[in-house]
């Protein structure tokens, strides 16, 4: 993966959130419920002047690691599903 790509993928998981927080119609069909595949966390912190700051997720930042790719498609994946699922969408 690009690093190009991933601020693409950060923009379009917000608008499909944005997009599925949406009131809907009364007459709209409910969407099925979200699964999200689980996000693995690791014991890292770094230090900012002076300040020991948490960053479980920060495997996530290696756009290029095997296991970052697949959280990203595991992700996708949903996303897709549920875009699919909207009444009246061509995604």
């Amino acid at each position: 993966m690009r690093p190009a790509q991933l601020p693409s993928l950060l923009l379009c998981t917000l608008l499909s959130t944005t997009l599925l927080a949406t009131p809907k119609p009364a007459e709209a069909q409910a969407l099925p419920a979200l699964a999200y595949p689980a996000t693995r966390t690791a014991d890292h912190v770094d230090p900012y002047q002076g300040t020991r700051v948490a960053d479980p997720c920060r495997w996530l930042e290696d756009d290029n690691a095997a296991e970052t790719l697949a959280w990203v498609r595991a992700q996708n994946a949903v996303t897709h599903q549920a875009l699919a699922a909207m009444p009246r969408a061509s995604w």
